[in-house]
């Protein structure tokens, strides 16, 4: 079909469109494309031992009343 039209200013769309259909229909035609070689499993990073517990706390602040003053 692509070879049947006339090539002028007044057929561009219609060429293009023809392209675009001939472009999709080899690519469908070749399967899917290899992709994601470089992945692989994730590796998993898992805590050593206990949980570290809390050496130090925050002290409580002090009430107004029982500051000198």
């Amino acid at each position: 079909m692509l070879r049947t039209i006339p090539k002028h200013k007044g057929t561009e769309h219609l060429q293009a469109d023809i392209k675009t259909r001939i472009k999709e229909q080899t690519e469908e035609a070749a399967g899917p494309r290899k992709g994601g070689a470089r992945g692989g499993p994730t590796p998993v990073v898992r805590p050593e031992g206990r949980p570290r517990s809390r050496s130090w706390v925050h002290p409580t602040p002090a009430s107004p009343a029982s500051t000198p003053g």
